[in-house]
């Protein structure tokens, strides 16, 4: 590609990483809106499973890249508020967190696999994308009087796990004074147990992969996407990026000033191109017996769709940003993040349901 210019070559390397993540999240079948309600019941853990395999997989595959190449492992720094709801440096993470998780349980869907659920023709996707893009529209307009900020003395630029820069509580190790070496060695186990567990589950009715190979296509997704474009995955910022450019568009300056070229939007593109790709050339792979229909009421879809995109906002990322690369990359704001997603939406999926 010497002959293309440097934006024509992120723009294509960005297309070519969100359809290699559009491809497994499909693929993987997690983007289905009842795997995801029957996570939050703790009905099901076909969600879990892929997550965690994911999570533990893009972790080693960040490593080997951090020690074969120039690449420093983007460890994510607190999201902190000034409206001071809660006293703690990760407020932003835990309310954003929150409301992820509860728009994961009011639509069955995450800020990303709305997109897949879009390509997927699946009917509730049109109202849960139409409250996420309303959620970025507010949470942009507000976003210079509410002020979401990173932690005072935070580098904004990437930091190695191999060095010893790291500021406290930036990683995890650093927050349980833990050695890199134990945190690996942990999510190797997770690993092992994952497979253990996949081997002796009962077969899926809803999928030809399983869980453990879903989530290891997911994390080639992860490779693909840090070897093409040197950032990891992350879905959510396509909303801001919308609201930017609405905000710019009909002369409001209250927003933040747009990137060019809108590389979370190409991202969001190239998943609904890798998603209907797999559709058309290997539709046996999503063969469904019926029981993957999941009637969501249009209300609960939008307003779950708002609090998607906005509580990905506050937190600085969603279940891909902060769980299937933060959470590798080892940071303790990720952890926070994903554990306040989930108890959210356990929660939400217990009085709703």
């Amino acid at each position: 590609m010497a002959f293309l210019g440097d934006t024509a070559r992120d723009i294509l390397r960005k297309t070519a990483a969100g359809m290699a993540f559009g491809a497994a999240l499909t693929a993987s079948r997690v983007y289905q809106p009842v795997i995801i309600l029957d996570q939050m019941r703790l009905a099901d853990f076909t969600m879990l499973k892929t997550f965690l395999t994911a999570v533990s997989s893009s972790s080693f595959i960040m490593l080997l890249v951090e020690r074969a190449a120039d690449w420093k492992r983007p460890v994510r720094a607190g999201s902190s508020m000034k409206s001071g709801w809660l006293s703690t440096q990760y407020d932003g993470n835990i309310i954003g967190g929150a409301l992820i998780g509860i728009g994961m349980g009011l639509a069955g869907a995450c800020p990303g696999t709305v997109i897949i659920q879009l390509a997927q023709g699946i009917a509730s996707s049109r109202w849960t994308l139409l409250g996420a893009l309303l959620g970025g529209l507010v949470h942009a307009r507000q976003k210079q009087r509410t002020m979401y900020r990173r932690i005072p003395g935070r580098p904004r630029s990437p930091a190695s796990l191999a060095s010893n820069n790291l500021t406290p509580s930036e990683t995890i190790m650093s927050k349980f004074n833990l050695s890199e070496s134990f945190v690996l060695a942990a999510f190797g186990a997770v690993f092992a147990g994952l497979v253990g567990w996949s081997l002796y589950s009962r077969p899926y009715a809803l999928r030809i992969f399983d869980p453990l190979t879903g989530g290891l296509l997911i994390a080639l997704a992860q490779a693909t996407s840090i070897l093409l474009t040197s950032d990891t995955l992350s879905a959510s910022g396509v909303y801001e990026q919308v609201a930017r450019y609405f905000w710019r568009g009909v002369g409001s300056t209250n927003a933040a000033k747009p990137s060019s070229p809108p590389l979370a939007i190409i991202f969001a593109i190239g998943m609904i191109a890798g998603s209907l790709q797999l559709s058309w050339y290997a539709p046996w792979l999503l063969a469904l017996d019926g029981a993957s229909a999941t009637d969501i009421p249009a209300w609960r879809a939008a307003v779950g769709g708002f609090a998607l995109a906005y509580g990905s906002r506050c937190a600085g990322g969603c279940t891909s940003g902060h769980g299937i690369s933060g959470v590798a990359a080892l940071s303790f704001s990720s952890l926070v993040s994903v554990a306040s997603m989930f108890t959210a939406g356990i929660l939400t999926q217990a009085i709703v349901s």
